[in-house]
């Protein structure tokens, strides 16, 4: 079995896809490929910039059919850099994953579950057209692992800015 095998099936799919860009801390390219995704997916999306800085990203879906009321997700992309004994390179070098039994694991290094399954979850719920839910605010944030920079660096104001 193998990760995009795992139910629900979009949610692994993007997880398999956070597993695949080399993620460390201080390296935008994992949060490059979120607003392409996002911008194919949703009616109104943002995305910050600083300084020579990754971005932050933020989207809003007006919902589906499911409850109402805005709910706001927040999720980082960046994983921990932790070898077990293997020459992994966590700047170029994608995450091999395996599926253990009930268990997703990665192959001699850390798994980048912290947070990578939560911008799993976040796009899953932007993309899919099967999953009901009522209007969503999603924030993705960077380089939480090394002072929260990401987040302080957020605009003033930003979260009510895009409204669903």
């Amino acid at each position: 079995m193998k990760i995009t095998d795992l139910k629900p099936t979009i949610v692994w799919k993007f997880f398999h896809q956070v597993t695949q860009v080399p993620r460390p801390s201080k390296k935008g390219r994992q949060n490059d490929w979120i607003p392409r995704i996002i911008r194919e997916r949703v009616q109104n999306s943002y995305q910050e910039r600083w300084s020579r800085q990754p971005f932050n990203v933020k989207a809003c879906h007006s919902g589906n059919g499911g409850s109402s009321g805005s709910r706001i997700a927040v999720s980082h992309g960046y994983g921990l850099r932790e070898n077990n004994g293997t020459k992994h390179d966590f700047d170029n070098d994608p995450i091999e994953t395996i599926v253990d039994g009930e268990w997703l694991r990665a192959n001699g290094t850390t798994l980048g579950a912290d947070n990578g399954i939560g911008v799993a979850a976040e796009l899953a719920l932007l993309a899919s057209d099967d999953i009901q839910h009522g209007p969503i605010e999603c924030l993705f944030t960077v380089d939480e692992e090394t002072g929260l920079t990401g987040a302080k660096a957020l605009k003033e104001g930003l979260m009510p800015e895009i409204s669903c």
